[in-house]
Formats: C-alpha cells, sequence, structure tokens
C-alpha cells in the first residue's frame, strides 16, 4: 500500500525539499527533545505537522546537522533501521543547503 501525505512530513531547507517519513520524523524529535538548544527545531516540526513544510532558518540547519552528525554514531542500529536511510537523505540536504548563505 502507498503512503498517504499524512504519512510524510515535509522540510524546506533553503532551496530544497526532503521528504520524511512520520517514523523518521518521531526518530529525529526523540534525539532532539533532550537538546534545550534544538527546542525552536522541535517546534517547527511539531507546529507544521503534514499540512505544510517545516521551514528551517540556516542556522537552525547548521544546528540540527552537528546534531545530527553528533549522535549519529551513539544510536543505536535496531532502533534506526526504519529510518536510518531517510535520515541520511536529511543529513545530506542539511550539508548542502548549511554550507549556502542563508536563504
Amino acid at each position: 500500500m502507498a503512503e498517504r501525505s499524512i504519512d510524510r512530513v515535509r522540510a524546506t531547507l533553503g532551496r530544497e525539499t526532503v521528504e520524511l517519513p512520520w517514523a523518521s520524523r518521531d526518530a529525529l524529535l526523540d534525539q532532539l527533545r533532550p537538546l534545550d538548544s534544538m527546542r525552536p527545531v522541535v517546534d517547527q516540526f511539531e507546529a507544521v505537522g503534514t499540512s505544510r513544510p517545516v521551514a528551517l532558518k540556516h542556522q537552525q540547519r547548521v544546528a540540527l546537522l552537528q546534531v545530527i552528525e553528533a549522535r549519529g554514531a551513539r544510536t543505536t542500529p535496531r532502533a534506526t533501521r526504519p529510518t536510518r536511510g531517510n535520515l541520511r537523505a536529511l543529513q545530506r540536504a542539511l550539508r548542502r543547503t548549511a554550507r549556502r548563505p542563508r536563504a
């Protein structure tokens, strides 16, 4: 069965948009919630749901990339198995957009 748009979330990263399954979004937010510095990013994801893309500012993209890269090695493989590829797509897009000036 094909995934419905309500099962996915989109994030606008500068000029790029990345789509994640809801489970990947949940896994990402579980990693971000304990970090006070990531509260604005968590709030953005929670505020929009699937109704529209999450729009992250340049500084938020840079911070999110740093967290994903720092925590990637510390996440258990079993817990991330269904989401690993999706978070890698997000990570690649963040790398590309984090280097760009503010968009």
